[in-house]
């Protein structure tokens, strides 16, 4: 059976399991909870780390029928709930047909194992293939994505292209808009939109500049087929992202101007990487609540 897309009235601050390394995966849900935030983002992998620290998710394909359940009834107080897919080691546009097997399996039981918590968008990653072309590529960027939306429909589940490849705003919007499917559109991750920008301007006022006007040209590009959205900030001195919200270099009322003229009412699901794990969500949450209204 096909759903139809879901929409809610108005954008819902959340945040990703992924901003409190250290944590098992039920204790991030707990902990994301009792700080209030209407939606949340979980892994949909386990034993990845990042600077911080272990992160907190899970296989779903390892885990039980009523374990999964479990984790849907820890999950019924969120008003929008989203997973990450597995990315990391990940390569679905190999060459190699057995590896490409098994990573579009992965993103099929993460598809799947969304929706069996009551999530209804996934994001996943695009990536190149060694000595291709992107246009030799792209017919099978275009067959890929389409087959995992239909998949996706199946289950009530968006599936969302995360922003880093392809490489520039033109080519991504392309993309996303060329494939056509009513379940699969953009993740917009604001601090993958930092790359875009040369590295002789990184840190420089041009350099935030260019960087602020290429989110506001993803933005206004991908229009309806913006989805998803996953919230950090930029650090000037260093280009390092996921920085708590306010600290860094993206123009914040710019982007929510954008965001309300666009009508946008997906999530915006904060993913830092900071030692302050519940003092940099707590700020975080203040910041976008405050720009959204909430």
């Amino acid at each position: 059976m096909n759903h139809q897309p879901s929409t809610i009235s108005h954008r819902v601050v959340s945040a990703s399991t992924a901003c409190l390394a250290g944590y098992g995966v039920r204790e991030a849900v707990a902990k994301i909870g009792e700080l209030g935030f209407g939606g949340i983002e979980v892994l949909a992998f386990d034993g990845a780390r990042h600077s911080i620290g272990q992160l907190g998710g899970v296989w779903f394909d390892e885990w039980t029928a009523d374990e999964v359940k479990r984790l849907r009834e820890s999950l019924r107080g969120f008003q929008r709930i989203s997973t990450h897919a597995p990315f990391i080691d990940l390569p679905v546009f190999t060459h190699n047909k057995g590896i490409r097997r098994e990573s579009l399996r992965q993103l099929r039981v993460a598809i799947e194992g969304t929706g069996a918590i009551g999530g209804t968008a996934t994001a996943v990653h695009a990536h190149s293939r060694a000595f291709y072309t992107m246009e030799e590529l792209w017919p099978d960027l275009l067959d890929t994505y389409r087959a995992l939306g239909d998949f996706g429909a199946k289950h009530g589940v968006r599936v969302c292209i995360e922003t880093m490849w392809p490489p520039t705003v033109e080519q991504f919007v392309r993309l996303v808009h060329e494939i056509g499917h009513p379940f699969v559109g953009a993740c917009v991750d604001v601090g993958h939109v930092a790359w875009t920008v040369p590295q002789k301007l990184r840190g420089t006022a041009e350099g935030v500049a260019l960087y602020n006007d290429n989110l506001a040209a993803l933005v206004e590009g991908l229009g309806p087929k913006l989805m998803h959205f996953h919230v950090h900030d930029v650090r000037p001195s260093d280009w390092r992202d996921h920085r708590a919200c306010g600290t860094g270099c993206i123009d914040w009322s710019r982007l929510f101007g954008l965001l309300k003229g666009l009508g946008y009412a997906g999530s915006l699901a904060l993913e830092l990487e900071e030692y302050d794990l519940v003092g940099a969500l707590v700020a975080s949450k203040r910041i976008l609540e405050g720009l959204t209204g909430a």
